[in-house]
């Protein structure tokens, strides 16, 4: 048999739950008290009603005793007929309150009493006043009788009132208890339940105002609404988290590319002037150099200029280009960037898969910025897949964004390498500059997009691009 617990119900699980549940128990509970009492009070005004009905009914009995004693030493006539009036009074008294007295004193009883009124009074009639024997002492038992009873039914029904007078008063005594119960749960349920996790809460918040973005652990048994407000800003802390990150990264390329700016000035002259000298040796003394001679200036040159595009690539990243924003095809720019890498994806073995709808809205931006971010991710991925692979792009709306995902199945990326690779001149590649990448997280900030990662190690890699529809 399954076991019974209040946890198991989902309306529990609430704060509000619990509260609306003590309340209805509390007004339950107040409800039945007023009707018990309601009861009792009804009970008590039928017990005073039939007292003061059996009141009457042992006054009677009580004159009948009295003219009856009067009548059989004085052998009076007068308390002769007041016997009889009384007598006469009592039996209609026990009639016209047959229900009542039955209710009380039940049926059997009733009919007792009623038999012994009828003995007595045709005792009382057949009566000798001056020879009665053993019919006056049966007369005397039978009064005796109808005096017992009636001070018998006095003292219940006093008895009855007096337990139910009591019964009020514990009524009284038990709703002032279940009050003060009631009110001591709900100030549990609001310290305990309400008040101590929005105090954990609290002290969690302030750890956010140090820097410290690690999640909110759940406390234990809280409400379904704390739960709820937890998992809310374990959600804000993440988003804090990431805008948090973006910044501090934003600053960090912002930085490094005032440094850059000026070394790649600095190095751009004297870089210039190597080529400059080595293509005009080139050309005076050609005629002159040994074959090997040449080799090293032909080494050179292409060393230079290998130099002279990483200062390209590092004034591209450092300077701060206004953005020609339009509306234009996110399917049309990589649909042409695609066309670019055609043969080299050929020749590398590579299969690509396209998924693009076809009626995705146009948004906002500069179409030459966000063609360099596709070329960048689409050659990292070939280049990611020397051996050949699968290239899958897919460009959908979400929500206010157009989603777009370079999904390669390369080498990937170690876990550890995952949280730098948009930092600049960091690079996992041989003759990689590291700002690839830099270059496109930069671009698509511009853009207020955002840029996420997935990689597993001989697996491939994933990168995901969120671009307003309305930037």
């Amino acid at each position: 048999m399954k076991k019974f617990v209040v946890n198991n119900f989902k309306w529990w699980k609430s704060s509000r739950g619990r509260i609306l549940f003590v309340v209805f128990v509390f007004f339950t509970l107040i409800i039945c008290g007023i009707i018990i009492d309601r009861w009792n009070i009804n009970k008590i005004a039928h017990n005073v009603a039939f007292l003061e009905k059996n009141d009457e009914f042992l006054n009677d009995i009580l004159e009948i005793r009295r003219y009856e004693k009067n009548f059989l030493l004085y052998k009076e006539q007068t308390s002769y007929k007041n016997t009889l009036e009384y007598v006469e009074k009592a039996e209609n008294l026990l009639n016209q309150n047959k229900t009542q007295f039955q209710t009380f004193i039940g049926l059997s009883t009733y009919q007792k009493l009623q038999n012994l009124i009828e003995n007595y009074k045709e005792l009382f009639i057949n009566l000798n006043p001056y020879n009665n024997g053993k019919k006056e002492e049966k007369l005397r038992e039978i009064g005796k009788k109808l005096v017992d009873i009636a001070i018998f039914l006095d003292n219940k029904v006093k008895h009855n009132i007096s337990r139910a007078f009591t019964l009020s008063r514990h009524i009284a005594l038990y709703f002032g208890f279940v009050s003060v119960s009631m009110g001591c749960l709900l100030i549990y349920i609001a310290i305990y339940q309400i008040v101590r996790p929005l105090n954990f809460v609290q002290q969690s918040a302030d750890r956010i105002s140090k820097g410290d973005f690690s999640s909110f652990p759940r406390p234990k048994e809280v409400p379904l609404e704390i739960r709820t407000l937890i998992d809310a800003l374990n959600k804000m802390i993440q988003e804090l988290d990431l805008k948090h990150q973006q910044i501090i990264q934003a600053k960090k390329m912002a930085s490094i590319g005032t440094l850059t700016a000026g070394i790649a000035h600095e190095l751009n002259n004297p870089i210039n002037n190597i080529v400059i000298t080595a293509q005009l040796f080139l050309e005076e003394f050609e005629k002159d150099l040994s074959p090997e001679q040449k080799e090293y200036l032909i080494d050179i040159l292409q060393q230079a200029q290998r130099c002279t595009d990483i200062v390209e690539n590092l004034l591209d990243f450092s300077r701060a280009k206004p953005l020609a924003k339009k509306q234009v095809s996110i399917q049309k720019i990589i649909s042409d960037v695609l066309k670019l890498f055609q043969n080299q994806m050929k020749l590398n073995n590579i299969e690509l898969e396209v998924d693009m709808n076809e009626d995705l809205p146009l948004i906002k931006g500069d179409p030459t910025s966000l063609r360099q971010i596709f070329v960048n991710l689409i050659e990292n991925a070939i280049q990611a897949m020397p051996k050949g692979g699968s290239l899958f792009i897919g460009v959908e709306k979400d929500n206010n964004f157009i989603k777009i995902e370079i999904a390669d199945t390369g080498k990937g990326i170690p876990k550890e390498y995952l949280s730098r690779i948009f930092e600049p001149f960091f690079t996992t590649k041989k003759e990689g500059t590291g700002l690839g990448l830099a270059v496109t997280y930069g671009i698509i900030r511009k853009h207020k997009g955002r840029i996420f990662v997935e990689s597993k190690v001989n697996e491939g890699t994933t990168f995901t691009i969120l671009l307003p529809i309305r930037a």
